[in-house]
């Protein structure tokens, strides 16, 4: 019994024939089968990998695009803070107050008569003024 080799009867893992084997660990009935059930599993691996990376990407870039949104409302509620004991107004906390670009607080200022006071280059309004023009209604 000492030279007597025990076959195994297998099924191969790539085309499904039937073979036998001496060994235990067999799982592809010829050469040419094994190399091709290697190459579909590498590729079945990198497409499981192609689409695990993309999810990531997918999800980091919607984290991304909150976070900026998150960053950007916090601003304007730190600019807005900033702005809200002050007895005087620059120009710039102004246009971030009330939203306005330089051009429209220039308009603003012109249309609504308001007192700008000026400091070197610097303008500033009186914030009890602002207050004032917003809380009374105008009429036309």
């Amino acid at each position: 019994m000492k030279g007597e080799i025990k076959l195994y009867q297998k099924i191969c893992s790539y085309c499904g024939k039937n073979y036998e084997t001496s060994r235990r660990t067999s799982k592809c009935c010829s050469d040419p089968c094994n190399k091709r059930a290697y190459k579909l599993k590498k590729r079945e691996g990198n497409n499981i990998k192609y689409e695990d990376t993309e999810v990531r990407k997918q999800a980091a870039l919607k984290t991304n695009i909150l976070l900026e949104e998150i960053l950007t409302e916090m601003r304007q509620t730190n600019r807005h803070l900033a702005v809200s004991g002050k007895p005087y107004l620059s120009s710039d906390e102004v246009c971030t107050l009330l939203s306005f670009s330089r051009k429209s607080f220039a308009r603003f200022v012109q249309k609504t008569q308001v007192a700008v006071y000026s400091f070197g280059k610097k303008q500033y309004i009186k914030r009890e003024d602002l207050d004032k023009l917003f809380l009374t209604p105008q009429t036309k």
